[in-house]
Formats: structure tokens, C-alpha cells, sequence
């Protein structure tokens, strides 16, 4: 198998990763926001998870499969694993 190397001009132009700014909304906030507004976080880490239910969702999904979402660096034999992730549109 053949990967890509993207070459060094490349690495240059590219803008570092910067998170989106996010809070969690209140029942007082439904009028100024629409579902339109809504971002929904990708499991991994520098993400906020929701509250309530929906939190309690990601946290059920995530034990399935053995992961911790207050610890996404998961050490196996010789490899630690670190899982990087965002935000996607509701």
C-alpha cells in the first residue's frame, strides 16, 4: 500500500486546527438559537460532551466499547492510542 506524503509547501499553507468555541444552552436560550445552531461532539478528546440524557447516551455508547470519555488515551502493549476529534453539525 502507497500513502500520500503531502509535500513540505504543503505543511506550510495549511492554518493550525482551532476549536470551535461552544456552550451549552440553556432552556432560557431557545429563542436566540435554532437546531440549525446545534453541534454535536465527535467522540474523542478537547470536546465538550452534553449533559443530561443525550450525555448519558454518549457515555453508555462509549463503555461498549470499553472507552472512557474522561480518558480517551487508551495504552495497549507497545502502542498508546490518543483519539483526536470535533465538532459535527447536528
Amino acid at each position: 500500500m502507497c500513502l500520500a506524503q503531502p509535500s513540505t509547501n504543503d505543511k506550510k499553507a495549511r492554518k493550525p486546527y482551532v476549536a470551535p468555541s461552544v456552550r451549552t444552552l440553556t432552556e432560557d436560550d431557545l429563542d436566540d438559537y435554532t437546531i440549525f445552531d446545534v453541534i454535536m461532539p465527535l467522540p474523542g478528546t478537547d470536546v465538550a460532551y452534553p449533559g443530561g440524557k443525550l450525555g448519558g447516551r454518549y457515555r453508555e455508547f462509549l463503555g461498549l466499547d470499553g472507552l472512557d470519555p474522561d480518558n480517551f488515551v487508551r495504552k495497549q502493549r507497545w502502542v498508546g492510542i490518543l483519539i483526536f476529534s470535533s465538532y459535527s453539525p447536528g
